[in-house]
């Protein structure tokens, strides 16, 4: 849903809904940046509950100040397939899309011009994957940015500071591409990861909210 300039928010949400009725219903979504109160109260308005919160943080490169050891080898596709999947669902068994990704999903974002092996970084333990951090290059952004896209641990190894060491593997790894600024996602309800970010020096820059509601069809 993208309300035009000049059109009152419930309008365009009520819109949306009923062209979705009419397309057989289904769940509709409504991402808004930097949300306000007229935002909250359209949304109730059209009968759309609050579905996500995400913050973007940012931060400079290189990290200079925050020690780690941590051994790890890129990606291999076709090679890790499988068991980047599973260790993926066991990380984000309570996340509301990326736990459900399957091998479809996988073989389509390896086609995206944003992946690249080399920055996917992978830690095991006697042959075992341990760990992930997913880091694209936007390419498209001036000055260019690198992402922290995906970063995940298998719950028998969190707790032992895997999660930390990852994160800083994957913004040195964007640094050593000549890249000054990283930047991440987070659901903003997942305290642990905020404030691990938080300390690595990440700042809240954009806040959004994502409003669903229910349409049946017509």
């Amino acid at each position: 849903v993208t309300p035009q300039p000049g059109q009152p928010i419930i309008d365009e949400l009520r819109q949306a809904s009923n062209e979705l009725a009419r397309r057989g219903g289904g769940l509709l979504h409504w991402w808004v940046t930097a949300p306000s109160p007229e935002h909250e109260q359209a949304a109730e308005a059209a009968g759309f509950n609050l579905y996500r919160r995400l913050h973007r943080m940012e931060r400079p490169l290189p990290v200079t100040d925050e020690p780690y050891d941590l051994s790890w080898r890129p990606f291999r596709p076709g090679v890790d397939d499988a068991a980047w999947l599973e260790v993926n669902r066991l990380s984000f068994s309570n996340h509301p899309i990326q736990g459900t990704m399957v091998q479809e999903d996988l073989d389509r974002a390896k086609v995206d011009p944003t992946f690249d092996p080399e920055g996917f970084v992978i830690t095991s333990e006697g042959g075992q994957m341990t760990g992930f951090c997913w880091t694209k290059i936007h390419h498209d952004a001036k000055p260019l940015v690198g992402e922290i896209y995906i970063i995940g641990a298998h719950p028998n190894c969190q707790g032992r500071g895997l999660g930390r060491a990852l994160v800083l593997a994957g913004l040195n790894w964007l640094h050593g591409q000549g890249l000054t600024l990283g930047m991440l996602y987070v659901e903003a309800n997942n305290d642990p990861a905020v404030r691990l970010y938080l300390r690595l020096g990440f700042e809240i820059v954009h806040d959004f909210r994502c409003w669903r509601c229910k349409v049946e069809a017509a």
